[in-house]
């Protein structure tokens, strides 16, 4: 079983706006993220802090769970992702994703839930999201014995090249977001 997590719990203070309503075409930036991993994942779970009621809005769709982190705004992204993947059992993978990040190609997530966990994309050497982790790490999580975050149980991941750099972008402020979807559109 492998299950898509998408992190949409922040309060995108850098942004000013919800990073997971940002509008890319004619859907959100989280849609973008459910609609990639649907199609590679039993199940996708969006954890929400912030702006829950809009976030959660806008997932309703068969096969996407939407979780709510109520320690959001005094926890990490770790504590998210715990907290998205404690209500599980029998999951072999789990795709995790921040929201502020490009979605990722089909092909990229082939590539990478076709590897054995731990494994990451990369860019010319750099590591990027998403991330698969497996049975071994997500036990870590759950039974908090992470120390280091989530790259610390990656130090032993496969890199698995991505198609594009798109998959190290962070997207947390206007200009980034101004930047990339420039970008995007020059790609046309």
């Amino acid at each position: 079983m492998i299950v898509g997590v998408v992190l949409a719990a922040g309060a995108s203070s850098r942004m000013g706006s919800p990073k997971a309503l940002l509008r890319m075409g004619d859907m959100s930036l989280v849609e973008h993220h459910m609609v990639a991993l649907l199609p590679v994942c039993e199940e996708v779970v969006v954890v929400v802090g912030a702006h829950r009621s809009e976030i959660a809005a806008l997932c309703n769709r068969e096969r996407v769970k939407v979780i709510v982190n109520e320690k959001w705004e005094s926890s990490d992204a770790l504590e998210s992702l715990r907290v998205g993947i404690s209500g599980f059992s029998g999951v072999d993978c789990v795709v995790v994703t921040p929201v502020d990040i490009p979605p990722v190609s089909p092909a990229d997530l082939r590539a990478l839930v076709s590897e054995t966990p731990p494994a990451v994309l990369s860019w010319k050497g750099a590591s990027g999201h998403p991330v698969m982790i497996g049975k071994s790490e997500v036990e870590h999580i759950i039974s908090n014995d992470v120390n280091g975050g989530l790259r610390s149980l990656l130090g032993r991941a496969r890199s698995v090249p991505a198609e594009t750099g798109d998959i190290l972008c962070n997207l947390n402020t206007p200009e980034l977001w101004s930047k990339y979807l420039d970008e995007v559109s020059r790609r046309k």
